[in-house]
């Protein structure tokens, strides 16, 4: 019997566990928890000529293996790893097979082209990509009532086909019905849905057979999706029908869109963000050139043939006149418009996907270049100061920015004076294969993540069920609540509630027939991160959700469907829990009170791990879950005190 040593690389024990369970699905089988770490559990899967040993680490960069530094020396643009990554040990090496990206997160506005920088840094570094998105999702307005559906534009889906056209290798969106779909939007997407086709990529990578026909099926889904979404458009702001397919087969594409589309850019612009004001008056009188678009005309990315980059160029100078700038103009131009910054000077994540948006629809087609003007903090311009592959090599904005542009121009209000900056690119070589060096020591320091896939690891066994696991960098989509065999969802969570409760990092319930107990956890590294009266605010955060409207419900034997409408909960009791790296026995006491909590879990990770349980009448339940949990699993010992 063959036997293969796998490893999850994951973002948080949350996308360790999903890529786990699509492994799972995808061979079948049977899976078993082996003996193991609770911070570091092993399984093994069997089929019959196989045996799997899948070791989950959770935690990006903290197991002697930093993918995101590999990914740039095998010719990666960023950094910024995707949320999981399947390996194969092999002697002493580990080879990347396949980077898995999980997004629920409604596919709209600058939400839709945020994962496009790791998709195309993947590629390049020679590691297969798959994004797992939802679609069918709905906008909540104040009173988180469904108001309008939210689709993606189609030129995002149409930059993973042409990437994985040009690289001859997998880099595709895998859509999924969002848990609010209505009926209606399950029929529009029906045919785009490609959740199986993924499992048999997945089944052919670990086994080793041929998955061109199923990476050929979902480019087919991702080309109907397309096509599809651009159709519905009433006005004229994509490309139509065959044109996208006409647009995906060739060679020059910015040449292509040039000749045979007539669409203007028309980027909407917002206030929401200062801006200083000679760039106001640029993007308006940029707008009035009636410049193209690469496919879409209300993205922030417009295109200039050849014959009019002069005259750009003058526009450009003419606003900035103490500035040396000179355009390339040996090919046509694309110009990436990028805020960048939030209102408060914080990064806006979504952007850094906007210049590998545009590389990876036009590829060597068009020279690109990017303005940015978002006010961004002090530091950002200390560190352009000293160059900027130094504020490159600290920020997955300018990274790619570095990595793709041939030039960016950047005015801010928090920046003494406007700069344009000349970037010399070498042409991009995608990379066959990424292979690391194994390591099998590690010395890890005990995180927050440690605490996250422990509790995810015991409660998930103590007959619990799982509401929300919420690990940083983790998803925070939705919280579930089991009622008579229905299941309802809120979606699009609020970090904190109108009456000040506080999002938990974890929710379980257990089903009574006099009512139903939730146990609402806060998890930190240490135990003085905990905020004061932390527990009266996780048990208001879930009182008040649950009084509103559920988006959505899964019946028995049935798909998740939009529900909002009021629901019969019943009666609930909640629990209050704080969740660290156990210190001493003192602070149990001390962080219980402090933080008005009903229970305290303190986790000493050693071999084996001891799980330390304070807590009050009220919490006492916690103490008979995790002892439950200790006669089914192995690897930590439960001290009360």
């Amino acid at each position: 019997m063959a036997e293969k040593y796998i490893r999850i690389h994951g973002d948080n024990i949350v996308e360790c566990d999903r890529t786990l369970s699509m492994i799972h699905e995808s061979l079948g089988g049977t899976i078993t928890l082996m003996d193991s770490p609770i911070f570091m559990p092993t399984y093994e899967v069997k089929i019959r000529d196989h045996v799997f040993r899948i070791e989950l680490l959770s935690g990006h960069g903290r197991w002697g293996v930093n993918i995101g530094n590999h990914l740039m020396e095998n010719g990666g643009i960023l950094r910024e790893g995707a949320d999981s990554y399947i390996s194969e040990v092999l002697g002493g090496e580990e080879k990347l097979l396949l980077a898995i990206e999980y997004c629920s997160a409604l596919p709209a506005g600058n939400n839709a082209w945020q994962r496009n920088g790791r998709a195309l840094s993947s590629v390049l570094a020679g590691v297969p990509y798959l994004f797992m998105a939802e679609l069918g999702g709905v906008e909540l307005n104040g009173k988180r009532e469904a108001i309008a559906p939210r689709k993606p534009n189609p030129i995002v889906p149409f930059s993973y086909l042409t990437t994985t056209k040009d690289y001859s290798t997998l880099c595709t969106p895998v859509y999924r019905p969002h848990p609010s779909i209505t009926d209606e939007l399950y029929s529009f997407f029906n045919d785009v849905f490609g959740y199986s086709d993924s499992l048999n990529i997945i089944r052919g990578i670990l086994l080793g057979y041929d998955i061109e026909e199923s990476i050929g099926i979902l480019a087919n889904k991702s080309l109907i999706l397309v096509e599809t979404l651009s159709g519905e458009k009433k006005r004229a702001t994509t490309l139509k029908g065959n044109a996208w397919t006409e647009y995906l087969e060739c060679d020059d594409r910015a040449n292509w869109i040039l000749q045979n589309s007539k669409m203007i850019w028309n980027k909407k612009t917002s206030d929401k963000v200062k801006t200083p004001q000679r760039m106001k008056y640029l993007l308006v009188e940029a707008k009035s050139l009636k410049l193209n678009t690469i496919g879409a005309s209300d993205i922030p990315i417009c295109l200039i043939p050849k014959t009019r980059i002069n005259e750009f160029e003058e526009l450009l100078k003419q606003k900035y006149s103490e500035l040396e700038i000179s355009l390339p103009k040996d090919k046509p131009l694309a110009v990436v418009w990028i805020t960048g910054y939030k209102p408060t000077g914080e990064d806006s994540r979504p952007d850094r996907g906007l210049c590998p948006l545009a590389k990876m629809v036009l590829k060597d087609s068009a020279h690109i270049i990017s303005i940015v003007y978002g006010p961004a903090k002090e530091k950002t311009w200390k560190l352009l100061e000293k160059g900027i592959d130094v504020l490159a090599s600290n920020n997955g904005l300018w990274q790619s920015i570095y990595k793709i542009c041939d030039g960016v121009l950047i005015d801010s209000v928090t920046k003494a004076k406007p700069e344009y900056i000349k970037i010399k690119q070498l042409p991009i070589i995608a990379q066959s294969e990424l292979k690391i060096s194994y390591n099998s020591e590690y010395n890890v320091t005990h995180s927050e993540h440690d605490i996250d896939t422990a509790i995810h690891q015991i409660l998930t066994r103590s007959g619990l069920a799982e509401c929300l696991c919420n690990p940083p960098g983790g998803d925070w989509s939705g919280i579930n609540f089991y009622r008579n065999g229905n299941i309802y969802r809120w979606t699009s969570l609020p970090r904190v509630s109108e009456i000040g409760g506080k999002r938990p990092d974890h929710v379980f319930q257990q089903e009574l027939n006099d009512g139903n107990l939730f146990i609402s956890i806060e998890s930190k590294g240490k135990g003085s991160d905990l905020e004061d009266g932390i527990g009266i605010n996780l048990i208001a955060y879930l009182n008040d959700l649950f009084s509103l409207v559920p988006t959505s419900i899964k019946r028995v034997n049935t798909e998740w469907r939009l529900y909002n409408n009021r629901a019969d909960l019943g009666e609930y009791h909640v629990i209050s829990v704080g969740a660290f790296i156990y210190k001493n026995d003192e602070e149990l006491k001390v962080q219980i009170e402090r933080g008005s909590l009903d229970c305290i879990i303190a986790f000493e990770f050693q071999k084996p791990s001891v799980v330390h349980i304070l807590s009050n009448d009220n919490g006492q339940l916690v103490e008979n879950f995790v002892k439950k949990a200790s006669e089914r699993i192995r690897g930590f010992e439960v001290k009360i005190h």
